[in-house]
């Protein structure tokens, strides 16, 4: 049986925090990144998304800003190419109106993914 794990692009689409709680139940490891570098959350939900970090449970992605997107999600992926075993399927969040872009890239490099919606 294939692994699940979820890649959640945060740019334009910041989640409540009951919806990372809600992700975090139901899958493996959650994968965050955001080409713009930055989110924001309150102290208490920082505090619980914190103990998802030193859990192991929520890895937050390098993402350099650069002129073309192909390049930040070029990024990405190759992240998600040292980090996950062949078998893993990846539930894609996001979005950006380049997600097709980064579904491309994901897929010309044999990561198993799909858009969720």
């Amino acid at each position: 049986m294939s692994n699940k794990v979820v890649l959640f692009d945060l740019e334009n689409n910041i989640p409540t925090a009951k919806l990372l709680r809600d992700i975090v139940a139901h899958y493996s490891t959650l994968y965050l990144f955001n080409c713009r570098g930055q989110f924001e959350y309150s102290l208490e939900d920082l505090t619980e998304f914190s103990g998802w970090i030193c859990s192991g449970q929520v890895i937050v992605l390098d993402t350099p800003t650069a002129k073309e997107k192909e390049f930040e999600y070029a990024v990405v992926v190759g992240q998600l190419m040292a980090l996950l075993e062949d078998d893993t399927h990846i539930d894609v969040i996001s979005t950006m109106p380049g997600r097709e872009l980064l579904l491309d890239i994901m897929r010309s490099s044999d990561l198993q993914c799909h858009l969720s919606t």
